[in-house]
């Protein structure tokens, strides 16, 4: 389930993102437990302006872009810091939602994976409440 980080890059300006927008992305490899041992795969994209949630496919690649949430839509997110293998992020909508992903500090494969999460964690992009 590996991709180079400029496959990113490019993936969202095919998909209309303004390259300078995509120039400040950092991104993470996320999933959500579907049932069982069963498991959903993402990518998050966090940028100046947005996040957007890409599905990864069963062959690893970048499927399709599921949600976009625009700045305004975050009232914050959160880290919560899991025994052994990583976070559970969480994001707070101003609909009162939540959306919640797990997040390991590493993924092989996507060596860029823990330098960009490290870069999300020490950046304050949507907290209304920080």
């Amino acid at each position: 389930m590996g991709f180079k980080y400029e496959a990113i890059k490019a993936y969202l300006i095919d998909h209309g993102v303004d390259a300078s927008l995509a120039e400040t992305m950092h991104a993470i490899y996320a999933t959500q437990r579907l049932g069982g041992t069963a498991n959903a795969y993402f990518l998050i994209v966090f940028t100046e302006k947005e996040v957007f949630i890409i599905s990864i496919t069963p062959l690893g690649k970048l499927g399709e872009i599921i949600a976009t949430l625009p700045e305004e839509m975050i009232k914050s997110y959160q880290f919560k810091k899991r025994l052994f293998i990583g976070y559970k992020l969480r994001f707070f909508l101003t609909d009162g939602r939540d959306l919640d992903f797990n997040v390991n500090k590493m993924m092989i494969g996507a060596g860029w994976h823990k330098k960009e999460l490290q870069s999300i964690l020490e950046t304050n992009y949507y907290n209304k409440n920080n």
